[in-house]
């Protein structure tokens, strides 16, 4: 082998090396995010305004019902953020 290809070839692979390196160095710098507040989550507000969409789930809670037809209404709005 050439002494210039090899030094390529060298230089390729201990960059790759670093790069690798400096990726798992980060990796165990960042743990997973925590959620850093202990509050409770605030209730989904059922809004009135969304329109007349309903479809019938087996629940007993009304409730449950107006929130699953908000959500349908939301999803067909294209909203899915706030269907979620």
């Amino acid at each position: 082998m050439k002494p210039t290809v090899y030094r390529a070839t060298l230089a390729i692979s201990l960059a790759s090396s670093a790069a690798a390196a400096s990726a798992c160095a980060q990796e165990r710098q960042h743990p997973p995010s925590q959620p850093t507040t202990t509050e409770a989550p605030t209730a989904t507000p059922l809004y009135d305004n969304l329109g007349a969409l309903e479809y019938p789930v087996t629940t007993s809670s009304p409730t449950a019902q107006q929130y699953f037809n908000q959500g349908l209404r939301l999803t067909y709005a294209f909203n899915h953020d706030e269907a979620i």
